[in-house]
């Protein structure tokens, strides 16, 4: 006796639900470094506290078109690109004569990539199970 199973739908449900891990993964990543970013600029983290009119630490809320979190996947590698549209951004973020490096954004993405495993699971692991 001979069985023949055909595993193409398993596998095309597995491809879809993998894109779709991926993406709950890439937001999650998102939405917690625009997260740790806000919290040093509120101060809640090490470095010094920047909120003098609140513009800087909105631009980094979710859907701001001032500042951008780009995730570019290949494979099991991700890399992150921030950036802030912001003409004071620079300055805020490395200092000048007159006020020393905030570096929430060096500091958000560094912790971030110390969790980026417990992020991506709490965040892929459930878009994988549906």
């Amino acid at each position: 006796m001979k069985l023949r199973l055909d595993a193409s739908g398993v596998l095309r449900e597995l491809r879809r639900r993998s894109k779709a891990a991926v993406q709950a993964g890439a937001l999650a990543l998102e939405m917690q470094i625009r997260r740790e970013i806000q919290a040093g600029i509120r101060g809640d983290r090490s470095g010094p506290r920047r909120v003098a009119t609140g513009r800087y630490l909105e631009s980094w809320s979710p859907g701001s078109a001032d500042s951008a979190v780009q995730l570019q996947v290949s494979g099991a590698v991700a890399s992150v690109e921030v950036t802030n549209r912001l003409d004071y951004a620079d300055k805020v973020e490395f200092g000048d004569v007159t006020m020393r490096p905030g570096l929430h954004v060096h500091t958000a993405v560094a912790a971030v990539e110390k969790d980026a495993d417990a992020i991506l699971s709490r965040a892929m692991l459930p878009a994988l199970q549906k």
